[in-house]
């Protein structure tokens, strides 16, 4: 009789101690403050609701693999329309404008901030190159960290 409690103990625990390793949790986005090109601050407060996802672009307007990058989007920027985009640099506002107004002059769903405090490299985990996306699900809930360049079709396939 003592084997069998020994035993039913023994599987009750291994249950729930399986049971709480697979559960996952969610990162969600952290807070961040960054600044428009006007100069104005700009926090998760001020992001939109009314996208199924938020995806953020850490780059250098300078940087040859953040131009293609930005090319890549331009291109297939009809099949983000339930996405907004934050693109954000450590570099100046001016070459921030030149970069926006020669890739994205038009687009409504995508805010160029700069991050003048570089505060980006400890707000944001995993950025190993410029450019380095972090795409948000609507409940701002990480769904993939993508360093890059890459095709469009592999930041697509992350907003399913």
């Amino acid at each position: 009789m003592m084997k069998n409690i020994i035993l039913f103990l023994s599987l009750f625990i291994a249950h729930n101690a399986f049971a709480q390793n697979n559960f996952v949790s969610k990162t969600l986005m952290p807070k961040f403050k960054f600044k428009d090109l006007t100069g104005k601050e700009y926090t998760q407060a001020h992001l939109p609701s009314t996208y199924d996802f938020i995806t953020i672009v850490y780059y250098d307007p300078g940087c040859e693999h953040c131009e293609d990058q930005a090319n890549r989007i331009k291109q297939e920027l009809s099949r983000f329309s339930k996405t907004y985009f934050i693109w954000v640099t450590i570099g100046d506002a001016g070459q921030a404008l030149i970069f926006k107004n020669y890739y994205f002059a038009r687009s409504k769903n995508i805010k160029f901030l700069t991050d003048p405090t570089n505060s980006i490299f400890y707000t944001f985990a995993g950025i190993q190159e410029t450019p380095t996306i972090w795409v948000y699900n609507k409940k701002k809930e990480l769904i993939a960290t993508i360093p890059g360049p890459v095709d469009a079709n592999i930041v697509y396939q992350y907003y399913h």
